[in-house]
């Protein structure tokens, strides 16, 4: 009996893209296990790999690595060892959204301090709005992905936590847009900075993984 369970179970490696700090490797780590068939999960969150233990008969690998899809990860080929050129790009790419929400912080941050000192106009709050809704649907678009598939599981992970309380920021400065006095702009300014502070944690985790991982290949 013993050996025809041994028999069943295979492994399989996942090489896993986007995994920014613990939560991620959480994250991933329940989603896995609550899918039948699945025995073990072994992450690895410096290289980038998670190792599955997994019944064939009740679960595919295709199955797994669709999982981790949804949840805004990326399924790499474990046997291809990626170039500096592909993790300079990627690491650009990232840098290129966090520049732009630093440019909507710094705005955001201007405007608050002018209607802190008391200067106060009606276009305001339409820029205050507008830097809410870029930020968090346009640079922040895949952090909402990837909080919706994590709390459809019922995981409540980083990109949960943060997008409460940017929706909170959200919610309470369009209160604010109609009815005065109300620190309208304050709330609209968590928007930008909670997605910015997102971003950025995400950045700095990708640049010392990268730096760190090509330090090693040149040894």
């Amino acid at each position: 009996m013993n050996s025809e369970t041994i028999e069943k179970i295979e492994k399989v490696q996942l090489k896993i893209g986007g995994m920014q700090c613990s939560f991620c490797t959480k994250t991933i780590n329940q989603a896995l296990s609550r899918i039948k068939g699945v025995k073990k999960v072994d992450i690895s969150l410096a290289h980038e790999e998670a190792l599955v233990q997994f019944d064939p008969s009740l679960v595919l690998p295709i199955k797994l690595k669709d999982t981790l899809r949804s949840l805004g990860f990326k399924i790499r080929d474990p046997n291809k060892i990626r170039s500096f050129e592909e993790e300079d790009k990627e690491l650009g790419y990232e840098r290129n959204r966090l520049f732009i929400v630093a440019i909507a912080t710094l705005i955001s941050l201007g405007f608050m301090i002018f209607m802190w000192l008391g200067f106060r106009y009606y276009w305001f709050r339409w820029v205050m709005l507008s830097l809410a809704l870029f930020t968090m649907f346009v640079p922040g678009w895949y952090i909402k992905k990837m909080a919706y598939a994590s709390l459809r599981r019922f995981i409540l992970n980083q990109h949960v936590l943060l997008e409460f309380a940017a929706f909170g920021g959200l919610i309470g400065g369009s209160y604010g847009f109609f009815l005065q006095p109300w620190p309208m702009a304050d709330f609209f300014a968590i928007c930008v900075f909670v997605t910015s502070y997102h971003i950025l944690s995400g950045y700095v985790s990708l640049l010392v993984r990268t730096r760190s991982s090509q330090a090693i290949k040149k040894l």
